[in-house]
């Protein structure tokens, strides 16, 4: 008898040491980070509709601070840049990514945005203006330099990012009503258009109708969020 509660124990002991080995490799396991890009839509109120849009990023910096473990930096170069959809929902390939599990007190992404060759724009947003009932496309361009960095955990907040999230999923959420918040519907029909009458274009950039690619760009940062779920 006593020989057999020797083996029972030595087993249980086994299992527990097992068992512990299980857990510690599950926790030294990366989770898998999935960045994409989305869009909330404009008020149905309003006098204009997106209908696509791109970015152009460069590179990708993730920074995270943890709880009673290292913090963890590191930047993705690309040097082709990679274009994807802000306005449908998009996730590309490149923005694929390990993140070690922890308790993360602080966690921010940021995206060096420029255009790459003559026409081509860091951030470009299509859509339809309506102007006294008549369709105008719309066509906004930035072609400044810009770094969009967002905090998805800040100070007094924390997550604690486990396997059992994996693959864990990040949004920079584009919110359309920000972006065009400051310009009025009178400054939308006082608007410059170009093109001729059977297609009507509002272009905003540089060069074209600069006030109100001012009021846009002035707005961009504050219009885009991070989101992790």
């Amino acid at each position: 008898m006593k020989i057999i509660k020797a083996k029972y124990f030595q087993f249980v002991f086994l299992l527990v040491l097992l068992g512990s080995s299980c857990k510690d490799s599950t926790e030294k396991q990366p989770v898998r980070f999935l960045l994409g890009f989305d869009a909330i839509a404009l008020a149905d109120d309003a006098i204009l509709m997106l209908e696509k849009g791109e970015i152009n990023i460069f590179s990708l910096g993730f920074e995270g601070n943890r709880q009673g473990s290292d913090d963890i930096y590191f930047k993705l170069d690309y040097n082709d840049g990679i274009q994807t959809d802000i306005i449908n929902p998009s996730l590309p390939d490149e923005f694929d990514f390990d993140i070690p599990q922890g308790v993360y007190n602080q966690l921010s992404i940021s995206l060096e945005l420029h255009s790459q060759g003559q026409g081509q724009a860091t951030i470009a947003v299509d859509g339809t203006v309506w102007i006294d009932n008549d369709e105008v496309a719309l066509r906004y361009e930035n072609f400044d330099f810009i770094t969009l960095s967002k905090y998805a955990i800040n100070s007094g907040s924390n997550l604690a990012i486990s396997s059992s999230m994996n693959p864990l999923r990040g949004t920079f959420l584009l919110d359309s009503n920000i972006l065009f918040s400051s310009i009025s519907n009178e400054e939308w029909n006082n608007a410059e258009i170009s093109g001729n009458h059977q297609n009507p274009v509002i272009r905003i950039n540089p060069d074209d109708n600069m006030d109100l690619y001012e009021q846009i760009n002035n707005q961009i940062l504050n219009a885009f969020e991070l989101v992790i779920e």
